[in-house]
């Protein structure tokens, strides 16, 4: 029986680290990884309408209509590209996109995930909804689809980087809330990356803030029932897991030029 060798560059880990900038470790694929993978990576589950995402057509609004909402999203944009570029090196092991419009959370995160993915990386996008229907499909009398279900629930496990999209802006139905605890939780315990875009406020007073605002509410909410974040939707203890285990990224709606921004509406009324 042949005894396989292990590696000389990396030791048969698969990542070789360096010295980067400002003396911080870089840890990147060994070659022996990517002569096991195809050249042309790819995202699982990425749907077709994100497939053109990336940092480079990410956009920041104009700074001179908004310099300071400019500003954090030039901030937040740039600490994802240097998460991906250095993961897994650093303390925090995921991203958590929040407080803008769904869209643009999405965009961002994809862009971190694709980054990755060309890195390496093993990486699935998933939509919280379609999580949930996944996590029903187990418990399906037809065998064949709890079989596929399982096998998918399997692999986001494992899988070296997970986007969540959507976290909370579905409530959990039945006892899939706790499915998607325990798989927050599992990742958090064994440090592997995951990324998660909410629409949801991360606070409870921050919640109270947006009704103040009147942001994201209608004027028929009943005003008298606490507002909805999203400790009160998945659990105050899988937030904590997640802000101990992300860093917190802050993508608010970009402010464009006058010229750019009367574009869409003319093209709608056409």
């Amino acid at each position: 029986m042949a005894v396989r060798s292990r590696c000389p560059r990396c030791d048969g880990t698969g990542w070789i680290t360096k010295v980067g900038p400002a003396g911080l470790p870089i840890a990147r694929r060994c070659q022996c990884h990517h002569a096991k993978v195809r050249k042309s990576y790819r995202i699982q589950g990425l749907p077709p309408r994100l497939a053109d995402k990336t940092f480079d057509n990410f956009s920041c609004g104009d700074r001179n209509v908004d310099l300071v909402r400019h500003q954090v999203l030039s901030v937040s944009a740039n600490k994802a590209r240097i998460f991906a570029t250095t993961f897994p090196a650093g303390e925090r092991k995921g991203l958590l996109f929040h407080e803008g419009p769904r869209e643009r959370l999405t965009h961002l995160a994809v862009a971190t995930l694709r980054r990755m993915a060309e890195r390496g990386f093993s990486c699935v996008y998933c939509d919280c909804a379609i999580l949930m229907e996944a996590m029903m499909d187990q418990r399906d009398p037809d065998r064949g689809a709890a079989s596929a279900a399982s096998r998918f629930l399997r692999r986001l496990r494992t899988v070296d980087a997970l986007l969540i999209d959507g976290l909370g802006d579905v409530r959990p139905y039945g006892w899939t809330g706790e499915r998607i605890s325990t798989l927050i939780r599992r990742r958090y315990l064994n440090q592997r990356c995951l990324l998660v875009t909410t629409s949801l406020p991360i606070s409870e007073q921050a919640a109270f803030s947006e009704r103040a605002t009147g942001k994201g509410y209608s004027q028929s909410v009943a005003y008298q029932a606490a507002p909805e974040w999203l400790g009160e939707r998945i659990g105050e203890q899988t937030l904590h897991d997640l802000l101990d285990h992300c860093g917190v990224m802050t993508v608010p709606e970009a402010v464009e030029t006058a010229a750019e921004s009367a574009e869409p509406t003319a093209n709608a009324s056409e």
